[in-house]
């Protein structure tokens, strides 16, 4: 320590020529009881002594409001008012003082303490700094830079030195005060659980403070604790008057936690035994920085409610082209698909985790994203952030819950209370949400866990039928929609030939459970594949459109499947997963069809012996006239339609597709085989000849043998049929051939 006694004489020597011109005794008296921190009633004496003999000179002033102020003395405040107006004298004053004695902390704190109240305040928390360098024992000096760091916004800082100020000197009147800053400043530091006992232990010894109870009210809002705020408010109105300041903003306060509902209780239910577990999983994984307990907290919550074993697996990496800088989030849709590429597709349930902020493809902000046939789901709970722990726990699971759900075959809802609800705005519209099953969406996640079971991911035999069967007759929607659909996989989906008889009574079981609620989707559904594969395009249309809108889960039942077969080569079935796929969803789905050209033209050649894998085919080919391999695509496309049975591929109207891409393939990428293309161009239109599209084909082929006068009939009428630019450009092409004069020999 610097103030000892040898050191005291020095001092007053050396401040003895700053007294003023008549030498007056009370000025010494003031200034040494400061600089040696002598009883604050010494000070307060001798200072008020000063200002007595000298009521006009502004650094009186200065000592006294110094005296107020070391006590927490309101009178602090009036005192400064009166030498503010001098501060130029006043900063001269101080700042002489630290010239001549630079090491005397108190020094250093009068001169803080001055610029601090002239708002020089980066000039103030360096003079403060030094001074509590000197000596970091003096409470004032702690409380001083503890005002000059709030100012300043350093909150965390200032709510320390606070504090230190009180553990220096407990008894100081001032006490009360440095709490209620401490308090402040740590609640604006984010710091609750510290500001919240600043707080208490004022209103310990001040019970009915009004700024106390209200700032303690805020501080419980913060972390969460709404019962206690709300009481805590109720206390600070009962604590003043009905009115002033601040008033109306508690009562606004009330009235919006009045307004807050109780979570609904998360369902109680037994774990899932080892059986259960074993007939599936849901992987969990994560993407950045998430909290390990959320994520065992997730896979044990799912785990109770879809029944299926919850593996949690390591992280995954950022893909680099996933990160927009321009808007400084991530993509979720290429998160999703670095998802996929990680764990396949043998397992349609995968949840992964992130504390990204997500965009989808068109920039807008999204909390959750569903996508690869709605197996992958990415969620960001980092939108549902909140200090009520139980609540940011209760919006995880809703919001985990409802999107792995979508893998179940579970839709979304209108009811706003269910965990299914969609769409939910912002993240409270989550507290509302039960986490409970209903009865239906029970039902549909059963079914689709046994259709993965039983019949996408197998091979459906005699023994699976009739066991289907028998369980049917029990009763129950989902066994007698399973059973349809067993017989729909071994009678009209496997390639060979059609048992009508079969497919007849598999109409009838799904037409009856069109009836029944959970069940009309999944029926739907196949009424429309098996009307398709009937060759009633329009039925089976309307009917997958009432399907999709009922629940857009069941795209899911062949996204996955035909992934899988996929991934491991099994070409054949893949592709007619995947064409059901592109037929529900209307997207480009050939792109995912992949492999060895070995691999591929072994398939080729299956599709060719078995005329019912003809969409199969049509999809092959579609897929390599996309990447522009036009041989292989029309190679493809001639062999399917070669092999089709031509009443069957009449009935089912693709074939005039086929015939017309197949000509245009010709005609626009393989201008050798023009004959071939001209043969494919007529057999299309005579199968549809009302559509202008095929119509624009066959002109064009004309146009491209040379022949524009049979061509531009023909496009005349098919832009009659189509009004598409792109015939109108043939047209003008074919007429501009035909005023052009005939070519002659240069010889």
């Amino acid at each position: 320590m610097i103030m000892r006694k040898s050191v005291s004489r020095i001092i007053l020597l050396l401040y003895s020529f700053l007294l003023c011109a008549d030498g007056h005794a009370q000025e010494k008296e003031a200034v040494e009881s400061f600089l040696l921190k002598q009883s604050t009633s010494t000070f307060i004496d001798n200072a008020r002594n000063w200002v007595a003999v000298a009521p006009d000179n502004a650094p009186a002033r200065l000592f006294l409001t110094l005296a107020y102020d070391v006590v927490g003395d309101t009178r602090a405040w009036s005192q400064m008012c009166k030498w503010r107006k001098k501060s130029d004298d006043v900063l001269a004053y101080t700042e002489e003082i630290v010239r001549t004695q630079p090491r005397s902390p108190r020094a250093l704190g009068a001169r803080a303490y001055t610029l601090y109240v002239l708002e020089r305040n980066d000039a103030a928390l360096e003079n403060i700094d030094k001074a509590i360098a000197l000596d970091n024992d003096d409470s004032w000096l702690s409380y001083t830079a503890a005002m000059i760091n709030y100012r300043l916004r350093n909150y965390k800082t200032a709510g320390g030195q606070f504090l230190r100020a009180i553990e220096l000197e407990p008894d100081n009147p001032r006490k009360h005060k440095a709490l209620s800053f401490a308090g402040a400043a740590l609640y604006w530091a984010q710091d609750y659980g510290a500001s919240g006992q600043c707080f208490e232990r004022l209103l310990e010894s001040q019970s009915g403070d009004f700024y106390g109870l209200s700032w303690l009210a805020r501080v419980y809002e913060k972390s969460g604790k709404y019962k206690d705020a709300l009481e805590t408010y109720e206390n600070a109105l009962r604590a003043k008057d009905k009115s002033g300041p601040g008033i109306e903003e508690i009562k606004g306060r009330i009235a919006k936690l009045k307004g807050i509902k109780p979570l609904p209780p998360i369902p109680v239910l037994a774990s899932p035994d080892e059986v259960e577990l074993q007939r599936g999983e849901i992987i969990i994984t994560t993407i950045g920085d998430v909290d390990g307990e959320m994520v065992s907290a997730v896979a044990a919550h799912l785990e109770k409610i879809f029944r299926f074993k919850a593996r949690i697996m390591p992280p995954i990496s950022i893909p680099p082209e996933a990160y927009n800088a321009q808007k400084d989030r991530y993509r979720a849709d290429i998160l999703s698909e670095e998802v996929g590429k990680k764990y396949g597709y043998d397992i349609p349930h995968i949840l992964a985790l992130t504390n990204l902020d997500l965009i989808g493809p068109d920039g807008k902000r999204w909390w959750s994203w569903g996508a690869m046939g709605f197996g992958v789901q990415v969620v960001s709970p980092r939108m549902f952030k909140t200090h009520d722990k139980e609540r940011f726990l209760h919006r995880t699971l809703v919001a985990t819950q409802k999107r792995v759900a979508h893998t179940f075959g579970i839709p979304t809802v209108r009811d706003k209370n269910n965990f299914a609800f969609s769409p939910a705005r912002g993240s409270s519209q989550l507290d509302v949400m039960s986490l409970a099953l209903a009865p239906g969406q029970a039902s549909c996640a059963e079914f689709t866990k046994r259709y993965a079971r039983e019949i996408s991911y197998s091979t459906v035999t005699d023994e699976t039928i009739e066991r289907l069967s028998k369980e049917s007759e029990s009763g129950g929607w989902i066994s007698s929609v399973l059973y349809a659909w067993a017989l729909m996989e071994r009678y009209a989906l496997s390639g060979d030939s059609p048992n009508k008889e079969k497919l007849k009574l598999a109409e009838n079981i799904l037409l009856r459970s069109t009836a029944i609620k959970p069940a009309e989707a999944f029926a739907r559904l196949g009424l429309a594949i098996i009307y398709g594969e009937a060759g009633d395009g329009i039925r089976s249309s309307a009917e997958a459109s009432k399907a999709v809108k009922l629940n857009s889960t069941v795209q899911n039942l062949f996204y996955f499947p035909g992934r899988a077969a996929l991934s491991r080569g099994d070409y054949v079935r893949a592709a007619i997963l995947l064409d059901r796929e592109y037929f529900l969803q209307g997207i480009y789905v050939q792109k995912y069809i992949g492999g060895s050209e070995y691999r591929l033209e072994l398939f080729a050649a299956e599709i060719s012996s078995r005329p019912r894998l003809f969409n199969a085919g049509l999809t092959l080919s579609n897929y390599f006239y996309h990447i522009k391999e036009y041989d292989k695509a029309a190679a493809i496309l001639d062999k399917t339609l070669s092999a089709a049975n031509p009443a069957y591929s009449r009935k089912r109207r693709y074939a005039a597709w086929g015939h017309n891409h197949l000509a245009w393939t010709y005609t626009n990428n393989l201008e050798t085989k023009l004959d071939d293309a001209l043969l494919n161009a007529k057999i299309a239109v005579s199968l549809e000849p009302k559509c202008g599209a095929y119509i624009d084909t066959l002109g064009w082929t004309y146009y491209k043998m040379g022949n524009y006068k049979k061509a531009l009939p023909l496009l005349k009428k098919a832009s009659k049929l189509d009004p598409d630019p792109e015939i109108k450009e043939h047209i003008k092409s074919t007429e501009a051939a035909l005023k052009k004069p005939p070519l002659t020999s240069a010889y």
